[in-house]
This record gives C-alpha cells, structure tokens and sequence, in this order.
C-alpha cells in the first residue's frame, strides 16, 4: 500500500512542480525526494516508486498532448522512423 501512495503522490507533486513558473526542470527531483522521505520504504522500493509515479505522469502527458493534436506530430515521426529504418537497412 505504501508503495502504490508512493506512486501515485510522486506523479501528482511532480505534476504541480511542473505548473509553477518558478521551479527549475529538475523540480520533480526534489518532489521526488521528498516522497522518498515521507513515505518510508526501502531504497529499491522508494527509487521505483518514484521511477514509475514519473514514468506514469511523463506517458499520461504525452498521450494528452497527442489527442489534443490529433496525433499530427507522431504521426509525422513514425514517418520518419520508416524512413531511418530503410536507411538503416
């Protein structure tokens, strides 16, 4: 259980840290930090916590911006990628 508040409270500090105008881009070290500090678990455990609380926050984001935009920017980096793919080969 510890775990899974862990997470989820890294994810939604970050998310905030990331909406004020006056925290550097590295603000989610410190919200994560802080998570770290107040929910005690182990060191695996806490650095995984925060790893997916970000991993779950960055994904989410990037999946709203795409359905904002409808799908205009991967739709032309998949294109891309075809493309450097049959280069590649």
């Amino acid at each position: 259980m510890k775990f899974l508040v862990a997470t989820i409270l890294t994810a939604i500090l970050a998310f905030i840290a990331g909406l004020l105008s006056f925290s550097p881009w590295w603000g989610f070290a410190i919200t994560s930090l802080l998570v770290a500090i107040l929910v005690h678990q182990k060191a695996g455990k806490a650095f995984l916590a925060g790893f997916l609380g970000l991993l779950f926050l960055w994904a989410g984001l990037a999946w709203w911006v795409d359905m904002k935009n409808s799908g205009v920017l991967s739709a032309k980096i998949a294109n891309v990628c075809r493309w450097a793919a049959i280069l590649f080969i």
